[in-house]
């Protein structure tokens, strides 16, 4: 399983497909994938007061097309959480 938290807004927009990719690749067929973050950069200005505190992380947009079939996702306090499992394909 590999579990992200708090990691992907540190990671430029057009770079996350590319990580996303990259754990994908080291994953087997079927285990889990865990990203979590923060819903939306305006969660936490004074951490990142250079970032656009409109951008919305959206981990569905990013685990989806790489190849990772959704189990859930969801919503608490400030962060939102995707569980989703590598397809064999």
């Amino acid at each position: 399983m590999i579990v992200s938290t708090l990691a992907m807004h540190h990671i430029d927009q057009v770079d996350r497909p590319a990580v996303l990719q990259e754990m994908r690749r080291v994953l087997r067929p079927g285990v889990r994938l865990l990203l979590a973050g923060f819903r939306s950069a305006r969660a936490h200005p004074v951490i990142h007061p250079e970032k656009d505190h409109r951008e919305v992380l959206r981990l569905f947009d990013l685990a989806a097309p790489a190849r990772f079939r959704i189990e859930s996702e969801g919503d608490v306090p400030l962060l939102c959480y995707v569980i989703a499992v590598r397809l064999a394909v």
